[in-house]
C-alpha cells in the first residue's frame, strides 16, 4: 500500500526513502533534524527510487544490528 503511494505521490515534505542505509549517518541525519524542526516524517529504508516509480529492493544483514545502528546515529548523532 505505501508503494502505491509513493508510485502515485512520489516524496514529499515528510517521506524521504533511500535504497540503503548510508555508511556515513550525515547523509540521512539532516533528513532526521529537517523533519524534528518541521511537522516530523518518515525515512524508508530499502526503497529504490526509478526514473518514474519506486521499487521495494530491501535491505540486506542483520536487520536488528541496522535499527539499532540508526537509533544509536540519531541519538547520540554521531
Amino acid at each position: 500500500m505505501l508503494i502505491n503511494k509513493l508510485n502515485k505521490y512520489g516524496e514529499n515534505n515528510n517521506i524521504e526513502v533511500k535504497k540503503e542505509v548510508p555508511a556515513e549517518h550525515k547523509k540521512y541525519l539532516k533528513s532526521v533534524v529537517a523533519f524534528a524542526n518541521g511537522f516530523g516524517g518518515k525515512i524508508i529504508f530499502g526503497i529504490e527510487e526509478k526514473q518514474d516509480s519506486f521499487e521495494v529492493c530491501g535491505l540486506s544483514g542483520d536487520i536488528f544490528k541496522i535499527k539499532d545502528s540508526i537509533t544509536n546515529s540519531i541519538f547520540f548523532k554521531h
